[in-house]
């Protein structure tokens, strides 16, 4: 399970300045969606939307917490226990992108990766050369 963290820590600001590469829990995030999204889809992510997204999304959320992970971690349990003890509203992304797509989760990914295939598949493409 992840806290995504947005501010650069003390260690994060150490390690860059010691010229050490570093990436916040937001990018963290980002890629690990992008490795799963290739993984179940077969398809290469596009990571600057999903970047792009992910920012959009938590400037709305700023006082939001989000819990990440595998399933099977935690993330209901710890989530309902943060909802009660904080008098906030837990909200389970999976029930909102099924409610929202009509679909199960596992219908909505493979619909919406062949959908993105076929996309990408019908654009004039490039290998560069020179």
């Amino acid at each position: 399970m992840w806290f995504i963290i947005r501010s650069k820590t003390r260690l994060l600001r150490e390690a860059k300045a010691a010229g050490a590469k570093t990436i916040d829990g937001l990018e963290m995030l980002v890629r690990q969606g992008a490795v799963s999204f290739e993984i179940w889809t077969a398809v290469k992510p596009p990571v600057d939307v999903m970047r792009e997204a992910a920012l959009s999304l938590l400037q709305k959320m700023k006082s939001n917490i989000v819990l990440i992970g595998f399933m099977g971690t935690g993330k209901t349990a710890v989530g309902r226990v943060l909802a009660q003890r904080l008098n906030r509203k837990l909200i389970e992304i999976d029930a909102v992108i099924e409610k929202t797509a009509g679909k199960t989760i596992p219908i909505f990914l493979k619909t919406t990766a062949k959908l993105i295939s076929a996309s990408w598949k019908s654009r004039p493409s490039s290998s560069g050369g020179g």
